[in-house]
């Protein structure tokens, strides 16, 4: 008989899973403590679990894991974990320390389907989606890796893949995130980036998760925007920002748009005009970061002097902006770097 894979069940299929072994509601509290606060790799090591119960559980259920292939260390303190899946297919994971942070970037597909033209993952092309398990494992697997002392703080779902075109498992694995009898994580704390998929952000809202969105802009017309990011054929900025101002807010949040300045093509002073009209009546934050170089890319970065002319015009109009600092570009691990794995495990 095949045994079930625990990761891949939401908790409230855990439940009924044990349940349905004759294990008490307690019980599958303690277990559930024990894979995600805990991390055990196997259930012998439930130390409060009875032999009888331990042997039940072991019978009908595994915990599955992702194999660590490769640790990539940059000289600004970033690692980028490369994963081995179960079918020969790599993902990345990216752990990115601050002074009060510690954040991990999470990928959600094996590959990208959207093909934006300033992401290597986009032009590696896509292979599948990742199951809920393996998205969960990335956090398991690092938090393994980590001192307790470095316990993980933010969750960024901003890895390769577009998640919102993987929303069931995404789903499932975000309620496991944010629920006590999960990782516990503050809904606050976790973000999720897309391209701009109107159907997944109407489905993000309908779900209750509250979490944070970060949308992935980077044009401040359709015409530029279809150049940089097939995905805006289908879903145009008037309609991605009419979907964006009925996004649920949490007390003093604001929405996130992504924008990544590429020399000649969009940091000019009247892009910056054209993204602050587009932007009206938006509670929004803009980060703002310079396109980071990766093998055959065919765009260029911003030079430094326009980036800050291009922050310094946003300011002047009252928006919030912030220009993010790329964390580990010297192993391809920032935005747009991920998916250049076959290279670095030979």
């Amino acid at each position: 008989m095949e045994k079930t894979d625990l990761l891949n069940l939401s908790l409230p299929e855990i439940d009924i899973f044990l349940a349905e072994l004759g294990l008490e509601g307690y019980r599958a509290s303690q277990i559930k403590k024990w894979v995600f606060k805990e991390g055990i790799t196997c259930f012998s090591q439930m130390s409060n679990a009875s032999k009888s119960n331990r042997s039940l559980i072991s019978e009908k259920a595994f915990l599955s894991r992702l194999a660590i292939k490769k640790i990539l260390s940059s000289s600004d303190n970033t690692r980028k974990y490369i994963f081995a899946l179960a079918d020969k297919n790599f993902i990345e994971s990216v752990l990115i320390p601050n002074k009060k942070r510690i954040t991990l970037c999470i990928s959600t597909q094996v590959g990208c389907a959207r093909g934006c033209r300033f992401c290597l993952t986009g032009k590696k092309g896509f292979k599948r989606n990742l199951t809920s398990a393996e998205i969960l494992n990335q956090i398991l697997e690092v938090k393994r890796d980590l001192e307790k002392s470095n316990e993980l703080t933010n969750l960024v779902i901003m890895g390769m893949g577009e998640p919102l075109d993987n929303f069931e498992n995404v789903k499932k694995a975000v309620e496991i995130m944010i629920d006590r009898g999960g990782f516990d994580f503050s809904s606050r704390r976790i973000t999720l980036s897309t391209c701009g998929v109107i159907p997944g952000i109407k489905k993000l809202m309908e779900s209750g998760l509250n979490i944070s969105i970060a949308v992935s802009l980077n044009a401040p017309n359709d015409a530029k925007r279809r150049k940089l990011m097939p995905v805006n054929r289908f879903f145009p900025l008037k309609e991605l920002m009419e979907a964006i101002r009925t996004y649920p807010l949490q007390k003093k949040s604001m929405i996130t748009f992504e924008y990544i300045l590429i020399k000649d093509f969009n940091d000019s002073i009247e892009d910056a005009k054209e993204l602050v009209r587009i932007l009206k009546g938006i509670k929004a934050k803009i980060n703002l970061l310079n396109f980071n170089i990766f093998p055959d890319s065919e765009f260029l970065p911003s030079p430094p002097e326009r980036v800050l002319e291009f922050q310094s015009f946003l300011k002047s109009k009252k928006i919030t902006v912030n220009l993010r600092k790329s964390r580990g570009t010297d192993i391809l691990a920032a935005c747009g770097q991920l998916g250049n794995t076959a290279s670095m495990v030979i």
